[in-house]
């Protein structure tokens, strides 16, 4: 995998504009199957999350909420990605290490293509830069 497969995928949106009642955005993506939504919130001021990769789990990170900085790597290079519109996701694909730092206040949905598996995670940066060489 290459971070040149992470991309934005805009998430479709409707305005209410004849009862002004805000906007609802419609979750109809088909880029994998969804298996697990979790989301992260609550974080800690100066506390980066992520910090991992995982093995066959794509991803799409939705900031629901305030905003969020989100890095991935994969092993050669990196890229920062701004996330601070509900109406926009960022796909992760495995074998991608993502670190998200967000404002105050933040939540990030996740929406997962496996269940949860502890041996689908690589936490150790080493072993990960191991694995995708």
């Amino acid at each position: 995998m290459s971070i040149n497969d992470c991309k934005i995928i805009d998430i479709e949106t409707h305005q209410d504009h004849f009862w002004n009642r805000g906007k609802l955005s419609v979750f109809d993506i088909n880029t994998f199957n969804i298996k697990r939504i979790f989301y992260i919130y609550e974080v800690p001021k100066d506390t980066v999350r992520g910090g991992h990769a995982h093995k066959n789990c794509e991803q799409l990170l939705i900031a629901i909420y305030g905003g969020l900085q989100v890095l991935v790597k994969d092993g050669n290079e990196y890229k920062y990605y701004i996330l601070n519109n509900p109406s926009k996701a960022l796909y992760v694909p495995p074998y991608t290490w993502v670190e998200i730092d967000g404002e105050k206040d933040f939540i990030c949905l996740v929406a997962a293509s496996e269940l949860y598996s502890e041996e689908d995670y690589i936490r150790d940066y080493s072993k990960f830069l191991e694995e995708v060489k």
